[in-house]
């Protein structure tokens, strides 16, 4: 797992996927390490796990830009063949590393930035007129983009 720094949304992202994993006992977690949400930082912290565990078979990245560094520690480790990345975000960056040839990128879960600011506009708007939102959780949909459907994804 490459994480970033410890924001609410990194956090909710570590939570989601370690009750995920739950599910698959046969999936382990042989390293785990905070990026800066960049590609340079996603890049060493892979290298370095990718030297102390050899033999693993995915990544998950917390973002974009971290898991497009672990994308290139995968790329320069020679083991495009045998280690996938997945992540979250279905930014356009991650999209086109998504359409490249031979990436060991396989999929992003998505999410919805213009459709985030439109839920923070009317809750705001509700606010001011004495409506605050019964949840303080506002859950987006977000939908799992692969190579079998990248060309049908609308894209931020």
């Amino acid at each position: 797992m490459v994480d970033g720094t410890p924001i609410q949304t990194i956090r909710d992202r570590i939570t989601g996927c370690k009750k995920a994993m739950k599910r698959y006992p046969g999936i382990k977690v042989v390293g785990h390490q905070s990026s800066k949400n960049d590609r340079a930082s996603g890049l060493a912290v892979t290298t370095d796990m990718l030297t102390a565990t050899p033999n693993v078979q995915g990544i998950f990245g917390m973002n974009d830009p971290s898991a497009l560094g672990a994308v290139l520690a995968v790329t320069q480790a020679h083991k495009t063949g045998r280690v996938k990345v997945t992540r979250v975000d279905g930014s356009p960056e991650g999209v086109a590393e998504l359409k490249r040839a031979r990436s060991p990128y396989i999929g992003t879960a998505t999410q919805n930035p213009a459709e985030m600011v439109r839920r923070a506009v009317q809750v705001a708007q509700d606010i001011i007129r004495d409506k605050p939102p019964k949840e303080t959780t506002i859950l987006i949909p977000s939908e799992l983009v692969t190579r079998d459907n990248v060309a049908h994804y609308k894209g931020w």
